[in-house]
């Protein structure tokens, strides 16, 4: 009876130690001497325990879980997702007054926190030498390893575009930037983005269904610091009669999408309106400003895609020296001093489970995803 309650009590452990540790380490497959065998194998099969459910019902491979086997977004590196570029004219500068500043974004790694990328929004203008950079980040300490950059001016750079009239009508404008012989820079030939507001939405099919009130919804703006449209419509009969633009908004690349909701939902029963809208052109950024022109080049506003008209904008060059060129060296980390760098925590290491020998038989613990406990008579 002894030893009976002996087996019984070792059989439990082993249950136990499979389920709390069974999905920690591997299981080698145990060579056993044959031998004379008179029992059947038994099988005490465990219920698989429920996995974590995942945050979206998608590929669970490319999902997070918290308790899964797979990345788990609490324990991502927490990198910033920008830096601050800041570029100071050069102590030996003449003039420093007579310099109108350039202007950069710095971009980082979100895997490395390193720094991936320098961009120069605004090249500035002015410079006889070349400014100093500096790239910083908002968390204070960070980062350990401050990135090293140098700022490169040129020559007969586009430096900005003034635009003369707005025009009308455009549903994508393109910029197109030619002559005044550039030799060349970060690009051959300068280029530019127009950006503009709403000015004017048609409506194609009044739609059907509206009972409580029309609700306009412009899209967001592609310029992160744009304003979003905003406009009225009126109804009758359940369908919507016009539809007016109260604030046509700005940073648009591209006429935004139109939108009437009946209160804040798309109306019940019935047909959502249709409108679209087009957009004029009240700014033009330029991406790359190249560099040697001998004479300002022609800007010439398009709209390939639509019917916009009648834009029209001066290109300007640089008096001095702009800056064309900012490399990094080396990339440095601007990761978050909270940061985790591993996608999960490490578990201690642990010594295989030992096969047991209780009452004659030999018990083995089986992994995932079975987690089986099996009987071996020996």
């Amino acid at each position: 009876m002894a030893r009976q309650k002996f087996s019984n009590l070792v059989l439990a452990i082993l249950v136990i130690t499979s389920l709390v540790l069974g999905g920690f380490f591997p299981v080698q497959a145990l060579e056993q001497a044959p031998a004379p065998v008179e029992k059947a194998i038994e099988e005490i099969t465990i219920p698989e325990a429920p996995a974590a459910a995942p945050i979206d019902p998608v590929d669970e491979t490319l999902v997070p879980h918290y308790f899964g086997p797979y990345p788990n977004w609490a324990n991502s590196p927490q990198v910033l997702a920008d830096a601050v570029v800041t570029i100071t004219p050069n102590l030996g500068e003449p003039d420093p007054g007579a310099i109108v500043d350039a202007e950069a974004t710095a971009s980082v790694d979100p895997r490395t926190g390193v720094i991936s990328g320098v961009t120069i929004t605004s090249p500035g203008t002015g410079y006889t030498l070349a400014p100093s950079v500096a790239i910083t980040s908002t968390t204070p300490g960070m980062p350990t390893t401050p990135a090293v950059a140098n700022a490169e001016i040129s020559l007969g750079v586009l430096s900005s575009i003034t635009v003369d009239s707005v025009g009308f009508g455009y549903t994508a404008p393109v910029v197109t930037i030619s002559g005044g012989t550039p030799n060349g820079g970060i690009c051959v030939d300068a280029t530019a983005e127009a950006y503009g507001g709403v000015d004017s939405v048609f409506l194609a099919d009044p739609g059907d269904g509206y009972v409580i009130e029309p609700i306009v919804v412009f899209g967001l703006p592609d310029d992160p610091n744009g304003i979003q449209a905003q406009g009225v419509a009126d109804m009758a009969n359940g369908s919507i009669t016009g539809v007016f633009v109260v604030n046509p908004g700005s940073g648009y690349k591209t006429a935004p999408t139109v939108r009437i909701d009946d209160g804040n939902n798309p109306p019940v029963g019935g047909l959502p309106a249709v409108v679209t809208s087009t957009i004029s052109v009240d700014r033009i950024d330029v991406t790359c400003g190249s560099a040697g022109y001998d004479t300002a080049p022609l800007v010439e506003i398009t709209d390939p895609t639509g019917f916009g008209a009648d834009a029209s904008a001066t290109a300007n060059l640089s008096d001095l020296g702009s800056v064309t060129k900012i490399t990094v060296t080396p990339r440095a980390p601007v990761t978050s001093p909270r940061a985790l760098r591993s996608s999960s925590i490490p578990f201690p290491d642990f010594a295989p489970p030992v096969p047991q020998q209780a009452n004659g038989v030999l018990v083995l613990l089986v992994l995932p995803p079975s987690r089986s406990l099996l009987v071996f008579p020996i």
